[in-house]
């Protein structure tokens, strides 16, 4: 499948996390407007995918210019990861009432790109290194947690799920 966002819709990918299997979250902010979310929920109501528009209030470092995959993570099918200042009410409420628990990120963890864990398979995650709320909640949750230093990194803006690139996933199941 190619799609192109166009005209004057935007969209950047790290505005995508997958809630299950057939649901995701796009985050609306400066980098992913009304526009481009329309044209890619347009694409994938043909693969029976619903999206949820998440509107992004901003980082504690931005203006709405940082990614949904920066204060919101998927873990486990139910259970997630998220900094509840950037996110609305409404969408904390669609997580608890779709069973999934949320943990909550406290500011300088998700400074530090707490939420920007990978699964590497149901039950492990990596966690950018010096979480110790985060890493803390999953491993009372029964995660495995593998800490990577990643400063290098976010001292030119990106996270761990920018240094991955899954081409093909085992669902959570």
């Amino acid at each position: 499948m190619y799609h192109s966002v166009h005209g004057s819709g935007s969209f950047e990918v790290g505005n995508v996390v997958w809630i299950d299997k057939e649901t995701i979250a796009i985050g609306r902010s400066r980098t992913t407007n009304a526009e481009g979310i329309r044209q890619v929920r347009t694409l994938l109501e043909t693969y029976d995918i619903d999206v949820v528009e998440v509107p992004i209030f901003g980082s504690t470092e931005s203006t709405g210019q940082t990614h949904l995959a920066l204060v919101f993570s998927m873990v486990a099918p139910d259970l997630a990861l998220v900094y509840p200042e950037a996110v609305p009410d409404e969408f904390l409420e669609l997580l608890t009432d779709r069973g999934i628990e949320v943990v909550s990120v406290p500011m300088r963890e998700q400074r530090n790109r707490a939420t920007s864990t990978v699964v590497v398979e149901p039950g492990s995650v990596l966690l950018p290194a010096g979480n110790q709320t985060v890493s803390s909640a999953l491993v009372d949750r029964g995660i495995d947690v593998t800490e990577l230093p990643i400063r290098e990194t976010t001292k030119a803006g990106g996270d761990l799920k920018g240094l991955v690139l899954p081409l093909e996933r085992t669902p959570f199941e």
